[in-house]
């Protein structure tokens, strides 16, 4: 089911920025257990990248501040894990910062099991409404149509609520999601919510690209009032 959280995401974000003892370091530090999901892939990394190092800074809130870096092996696997000097390691469920505001925008990150060996996936789910007894009054089937293309990336994307199409709040007409996810260059753009009105709540821009095409400054806006900076230093093998 897809289902993006407004405080939930801000609250992933605000969870990450912590105050962590300089250069501590966990006793059961492993890297064997990589990211489901690789975090090569997670950070949408070009080139040989040996060294990320994100700063990451929610707008009005410096005490937020945090310093990520991880490290790649030759085979961009992840040799070192650190937020704050704190370092934590690897674990399957490990996400980047980054991930928490597009890991809706590409069919590998949303069907990471299916997305080679299919090019379309139906999410149904039923909503269900009840009054103050807990007697169910109304029930709504939604259900999201997906078809993507050999990257990964969405052509269609369509949403209903009863079989019956919904556009995005606000818009009219503008049924065809696929064409608000994107930048020009591929990257994610907005992200949408359909937990209650299909709208979108998410806004990623990216800037400052280097010779490898590697973004090193990321924005996003979570509606209605968050936002955030990462400030991305890239070091090559």
């Amino acid at each position: 089911m897809q289902r993006l959280c407004i405080l939930s995401i801000f609250f992933i974000i605000l969870c990450g920025c912590q105050e962590y003892e300089e250069g501590s370091c966990h006793s059961d530090v492993s890297y064997e257990e990589q990211p489901s999901i690789p975090m090569y892939l997670q950070l949408l990394l070009r080139g040989d990248v040996s060294t990320i190092i994100d700063s990451t800074v929610v707008e009005d809130r410096p005490e937020f501040t945090d310093i990520t870096r991880i490290e790649f092996d030759e085979n961009h696997l992840v040799t070192h894990y650190s937020i704050n000097g704190d370092e934590w390691g690897t674990y399957p469920e490990l996400r980047c910062r980054s991930f928490t505001v597009m890991s809706s925008s590409y069919a590998f990150f949303r069907f990471p099991d299916k997305w080679k060996t299919q090019n379309s996936e139906t999410v149904i789910w039923t909503l269900t409404h009840t009054d103050e007894s807990g007697e169910i009054t109304e029930q709504d089937v939604k259900k999201i149509e997906y078809e993507w293309n050999e990257k990964g990336i969405f052509t269609k994307k369509r949403c209903f609520i009863n079989n019956e199409p919904v556009h995005i709040t606000g818009m009219e007409g503008a049924y065809n999601i696929e064409e608000f996810l994107y930048h020009e260059n591929g990257y994610p753009n907005y992200s949408i919510t359909f937990d209650g009105p299909l709208r979108l709540v998410i806004q990623v821009l990216f800037e400052d690209f280097d010779e490898y095409g590697n973004p090193r400054i990321i924005k996003a806006s979570i509606t209605p009032n968050g936002k955030y900076v990462i400030h991305r230093k890239i070091e090559y093998r």
